[in-house]
């Protein structure tokens, strides 16, 4: 699947209930939900304070799982999921996530060997290896954090998932939007682009996508530890410290041992000086087989030995709980690790233990995820708590862009009223006792949008910022952001919107242009396109009757509408509400009727070509647009299928070389997808461009139609 399309709805007849889990005892539930919470992929995870939720792929289908803790001696996990044969493979991926089954007997012991290890299993006897839900998706996450810090590198997965990602129903638990794409998916995506970062990463992801695609059993528990980092290493990208993190990680491997690490060199002196490399790996000899515990130790021990740093320094991202994800914002290679690596630091990790009790009361270094969402200023963790500044008398959202405060001096309050009761007022830049900034923004952006839309002309930028508090360059970004248009774009389209109103009483075509604020027929026809002619808009399809069906295809949601004479709408989408909203505008005036039996089967053979366009599309069309459009749309429907033509391309086919950019609009006016094939005009580089239906169902009809340009 592909960006846009949309899962099966996961509450549909399945298995939905709470299942025990097991686990061994001591158990550390807060050490491992503060290194999960610190990771979380928005769309795809939430952590609370004591549960980890996230969104799961199995089998073709789609759903979510919710981990609590559910005594000493067990979680409790909630599963959402459509087949109840998938419920055992659910519940061994998610124990070996939350390490249930380690024993913590056997590795205290053997660790407790070691004086510089003995004091630290004391400390944390139940300290556990976090797995992973999937292996793919962490070797992924650990090339999209070479040299970032582990805060960028939630952003990156994040845009990745939007981009490549499975769309999930409305009807998914509120913050699990998306499911992480799938090795098929990315094994030919330009992630590189997409996210703007090196082509080498982008690179190393396609590469690590097309061998999990040829052999799923690629990032799945071996044999072996080294067979294992031998496979890993012969990819691209992934050298022996990755390899040794994602076999401790995703492959379960408990004697796992990052080489070189250089948190674990300096965890291990003990005011003698550091072991060399070779010296830590003879020492790591009387660990074995339990490695991979003795690592998570010491990481967690050299964090707490690090200095607390200011909150707002340029150390603000060391502070973001680092218990093993890959790279510090630096961007510079672990001592000793390979330059096709990008170890960790563990000096920048912060240790896991239990968060403050919802009560005031300072600020401590152990506080793991509070202090991660102050170091990153993280937006996500506004509204779970506020944190204080005794010097100044001050309480902040925890993004506030404020001058650092010492940790010593801070205290943190479960909300706005606790901190008031303390006797703490509210900070007046980031005004924790109001709505969100985001919503703040939201607000603003949408009286800039009235403004506009009263306004006989577009005002200019400056008067629009000005009057929503901001600067225009921050303005136009928050603009753009929200609404995913320019202050400049959408103007122009309320301007297309009333000459499509004006058509209505306007006596001709020119005299609503005119009304409408353009000062030429040219310069609205250069910048705005009706959809439709004149004369058939201005009809808004009265005296016309509709018939229409919405369903389900491999794209999504599809709405089929046709007239007497043809189809005349074939829309895509997430959510079938927005299609029918869409082709209620485009006839506003039309009489829509559901479709009867006869209409029904239509529509079968609709969806039949939707899911093998291969073929030609034998049912007539009724397509509504000017003659330009007409002339493009008639030229698409000549490109073969299984061949790709470029903009330019058609603009000469259709004798107007000059008119390239008329004829990208034209594709993007088209209402009839597929039937009339926009998803076949490429770059003239051969690159994939903008599709009115997504990117993502673009590629996916090209490759149904074996398109390998």
């Amino acid at each position: 699947m592909r960006r846009g399309r949309q899962a099966p709805s996961i509450r549909k007849a399945g298995f939905s209930e709470t299942v025990p889990i097991a686990c061994t005892v001591p158990y550390d539930w807060d050490g491992i939900l503060g290194f999960l919470a610190a990771r979380a992929i928005p769309g795809v995870e939430i952590v609370g304070p004591d549960s980890y939720a996230r969104t799961i792929r199995l089998g073709g289908c789609h759903g979510t799982v919710r981990v609590h803790r559910a005594g000493a001696a067990a979680l409790g996990a909630t599963i959402r999921f459509p087949d109840p044969a998938g419920i055992a493979e659910i519940l061994a991926r998610l124990r070996r996530l939350f390490d249930v089954a380690a024993d913590p007997a056997a590795i205290g012991a053997q660790l407790s060997a070691d004086p510089a290890l003995a004091p630290l299993v004391a400390a944390r006897p139940g300290l556990r290896v976090p797995g992973a839900w999937d292996g793919f998706e962490l070797g992924v996450r650990a090339i999209l954090g070479q040299q970032v810090s582990v805060t960028a590198a939630g952003r990156l997965a994040a845009t990745l998932v939007r981009a490549f990602g499975v769309a999930l129903g409305h009807d998914a638990e509120p913050g699990l939007t998306h499911v992480f794409p799938s090795p098929a998916d990315l094994a030919e995506a330009d992630a590189a682009l997409v996210l703007n970062m090196p082509r080498a990463r982008g690179a190393a992801i396609r590469s690590l996508a097309a061998a999990a695609t040829a052999d799923p059993a690629l990032l799945a528990p071996g044999p072996s530890l080294e067979a294992a980092a031998a496979r890993l290493t012969a990819l691209r990208g992934i050298g022996p410290w990755t390899a040794q993190y994602i076999a401790l990680r995703a492959l379960k491997e408990p004697d796992a041992l990052p080489p070189g690490d250089i948190g674990l060199l300096r965890a291990l002196d003990q005011g003698e000086g550091r072991p060399s490399h070779a010296g830590l790996i003879a020492r790591a000899e009387a660990w074995r087989p339990w490695r991979a515990y003795a690592v998570m130790h010491l990481w967690a021990a050299d964090a707490e030995a690090a200095p607390p740093p200011r909150l707002g320094s340029k150390r603000r991202d060391a502070a973001a709980v680092r218990m093993g994800e890959v790279a510090a914002s630096t961007g510079a290679p672990g001592a000793g690790a390979s330059p096709k690596d990008n170890p960790m630091r563990p000096s920048d990790l912060k240790s896991e233990t239990k968060p403050p009790a919802e009560t005031e009361r300072p600020a401590e270094t152990g506080d793991a995820a509070r202090w991660a969402a102050l170091a990153a200023r993280d937006p996500r963790a506004d509204g779970r708590f506020v944190y204080a500044v005794r010097t100044t008398g001050v309480y902040c959202r925890p993004s506030c862009a404020a001058r650092a405060a010492r940790p010593e001096n801070v205290s943190f309050h479960p909300s706005c009223e606790a901190a008031e009761a303390a006797g703490f007022r509210p900070c007046k830049r980031c005004r924790p006792n109001e709505a969100p900034v985001e919503a703040r923004h939201a607000a603003a952006i949408a009286r800039a949008c009235r403004l506009i839309e009263r306004a006989e002309t577009l005002p200019p930028l400056d008067d629009l910022a000005r009057a929503a508090g901001m600067s225009p360059f921050h303005f136009h970004r928050v603009f753009k952001r929200i609404t995913g248009v320019t202050p400049k774009a959408y103007g122009r389209a309320r301007l297309a919107g009333r000459i499509a109103e004006g058509l209505q009483g306007a006596s001709t075509v020119t005299e609503a242009i005119y009304e409408a604020g353009y000062h030429s027929a040219s310069r609205f026809y250069a910048a705005e396109r009706l959809g439709m002619t004149p004369t058939a808009y201005r009809r808004g399809g009265a005296g016309t009757v509709i018939r229409f069906a919405l369903g389900e295809c491999s794209l999504g949601a599809i709405l089929v509408a046709a007239t007497d004479r043809g189809v005349c709408a074939i829309l895509l989408g997430d959510d079938p509400d927005q299609l029918l909203r869409d082709l209620q505008d485009r006839f506003p005036e039309a009489e829509l009727r559901g479709g009867e039996a006869a209409f029904e089967a239509m529509v079968a053979q609709v969806v039949g070509f939707v899911e093998a366009p291969a073929g030609a599309f034998a049912l007539p069309l009724d397509i509504g647009g000017t003659a330009f459009q007409q002339r493009v749309w008639e030229a698409l429907r000549r490109i073969p299928a299984g061949t790709t033509a470029s903009y330019a391309e058609v603009a000469r086919a259709i004798g107007a070389p000059g008119a390239v950019r008329a004829v990208a609009q034209a594709c993007g006016a088209n209402a009839i997808a597929v039937a009339i094939p926009c998803h076949r005009v490429v770059r003239s580089d051969g690159a994939l461009s903008g599709y009115r239906w997504g990117v993502a169902r673009k590629r996916d009809l090209l490759a149904r139609e074996g398109v390998t340009r």
